[in-house]
């Protein structure tokens, strides 16, 4: 949690507004409401809005609806990035009792490819910063993180809080 707070004390001190993503890999459909993944995706999310920067992100998982839940809360610019089958899901993710929000959607191009793959490709592609939040090891959000550092984007990794495989992608972005 020290890294949790240092990162949200650095987003309060930093003069201009930018473009934030937080990305996790996909989860298990289970998890407690009190794993570190999810309560570091919600404070970061709130912290990036309470900043006054803007968080990328978009809708149909829960890391991307949680750090949407963050920075709701905290009444802050959120830009989402769904496909068009998805933007009547973006309203549903925000808390009815959130305050006012600067919303923007993004519809994506439709694509034959991968769209997940494609979404968060335009999210990371899209963002100033990206924050590495939980990224399993192997995975495709760990591929495009890569690839992000090796063009020498700011990509920012959360220190792993176990050795669990949640955050192993973390341990191997920050070898």
């Amino acid at each position: 949690t020290t890294m949790l707070h240092h990162t949200i004390e650095v987003l309060g001190k930093t003069a201009f507004r930018m473009k934030i993503a937080l990305l996790n890999s996909r989860k298990p459909r289970r998890f407690a409401p009190d794993e570190p993944w999810l309560r570091f995706t919600m404070a970061l999310g709130h912290a990036i809005a309470r900043s006054g920067h803007t968080l990328c992100t978009s809708v149909g998982t829960i890391g991307y609806e949680s750090a949407m839940f963050g920075a709701a809360m905290g009444a802050g610019n959120i830009e989402v990035f769904v496909t068009q089958s998805a933007e009547h899901d973006v309203m549903d993710c925000l808390p009815p009792n959130a305050p006012s929000n600067d919303l923007s959607v993004r519809i994506l191009p439709p694509t034959s490819v991968n769209p997940e793959v494609e979404r968060d490709r335009a999210i990371i592609d899209a963002a100033d910063i990206v924050i590495a939040v939980a990224i399993r090891a192997g995975g495709q959000m760990q591929s495009l993180l890569r690839a992000r550092f090796e063009q020498r984007r700011r990509v920012e990794v959360m220190l792993p809080w176990d050795n669990g495989p949640l955050a192993a992608g973390n341990r191997k972005l920050l070898d």
